[in-house]
């Protein structure tokens, strides 16, 4: 398994980053870098302009934590020799749709949390899923037809638009087919950035003077209250169309900011692989503290490997958000090309499979027969 993905990282993946890169204009600061060591085919991930870290698909990602910090994969540091069976044998009676995650991985899910536990793997089993792939294929599909996706609404996302334009897009997805479910999410989290960014303007977040702090002789003028709080409240509000009520607009700013959250750890490819079917209630359910520990376990377990998919998903996020037609063109997918039904065991969630549907149909005639059945993929 581990030769089949050396061999597609080094003699397709390579040419078909070049070939994008020709082709759709992507950010520097999200594309994927590919490297060899002596003896080995290893793909590195660009995480800035300047930084690339390189790590081989078949070793076991390095942990993040110093010898200080709470590590949530160390069950010595999180838990009791007791506390750790009950989340190992909790993690082993789950549902069967988690099994094919490896028992350490559920068992630190456990650990993290046992009250969100299912809802935590529900998130995990929605990234890269054999459903993902249908969706694709159908958006792609209809993109390049002009059909189904004719909604102004539900193309030309990354143009700049007023927030009431945004918020009226979002309602209008919001009842369209679940298709448009990737659409919506994305003006979902434009808009969230796009309210940070104009807070940060006027009001010099994050970098302004802190509030509690008054230098001799300097009238304070500043808001009283908590910095966080407040940024987070006057976000919402710029979030908000008159008349609506604030709850709803502090909602799109949760959502937006967990899907930035996503982002900023895998980069902007990872909105297209969410599964259609993971709602924002279940985004929202589990605390924000645990849901930043929990994308940590995630980036510790499959971190590179999800990179490296969003990388190859990103032109269909690239094509949404374009407003130039002539320049949002992308060869032929593979996904394309997928039957109406497909099985979790003919495409397991972020899977070597599930990264070939997003390779032009062009790449890969050498591993057409490429056999794939391990539900972690490679």
């Amino acid at each position: 398994m581990a030769d089949d993905w050396h061999n597609l990282q080094a003699d397709d993946l390579d040419n078909t980053l070049d070939t994008f890169t020709s082709l759709i204009s992507i950010p520097q600061s999200v594309l994927c870098g590919y490297g060899s060591r002596e003896g080995d085919n290893t793909f590195g991930v660009i995480q800035d302009s300047e930084t690339i870290r390189v790590v081989a698909p078949d070793t076991e990602p390095a942990s993040q934590y110093t010898d200080n910090d709470a590590d949530p994969t160390n069950t010595a540091q999180t838990a009791s020799a007791e506390d750790t069976d009950m989340a190992q044998n909790a993690a082993d009676t789950a549902p069967t749709e988690h099994h094919n995650l490896p028992l350490e991985y559920r068992t630190s899910i456990w650990e993290l949390s046992s009250k969100h536990a299912d809802t935590l793997l529900r998130i995990v089993q929605s990234i890269g899923s054999t459903s993902t792939a249908l969706s694709l294929r159908f958006i792609v599909n209809n993109f390049r037809n002009f059909t189904g996706l004719d909604k102004d609404s539900a193309r030309r996302i990354g143009i700049a638009r007023t927030s009431t334009e945004r918020l009226a897009a979002i309602d209008d997805l919001t009842a369209c087919m679940a298709h448009f479910s990737l659409a919506r999410r994305m003006h979902i989290y434009m808009l969230f950035k796009e309210a940070v960014a104009s807070e940060s303007l006027r009001d010099g977040f994050p970098d302004a003077q802190d509030p509690f702090i008054v230098e001799s002789g300097t009238p304070s003028i500043l808001p009283r209250g908590n910095p966080t709080y407040r940024q987070s409240a006057t976000i919402a509000q710029s979030m908000m169309l008159p008349g609506r009520s604030l709850a709803g607009a502090k909602r799109l700013r949760r959502v937006g900011q967990r899907l930035d959250m996503l982002v900023q750890r895998f980069d902007p490819g990872v909105l297209a692989l969410l599964d259609e079917n993971l709602s924002h209630e279940a985004i929202l359910k589990v605390p924000d503290q645990i849901f930043d520990e929990f994308l940590t376990i995630i980036d510790h377990f499959e971190g590179d490997r999800i990179r490296l998919i969003s990388k190859l998903a990103y032109p269909v996020v690239n094509m949404l958000l374009q407003d130039d037609d002539d320049s949002i063109f992308i060869p032929t997918l593979r996904l394309e090309r997928l039957p109406d039904y497909i099985t979790s065991d003919e495409v397991p969630r972020c899977s070597l499979a599930f990264a070939k549907l997003l390779l032009p149909q062009t790449e890969l005639s050498a591993h057409d027969n490429t056999q794939d059945d391990t539900p972690m993929g490679w």
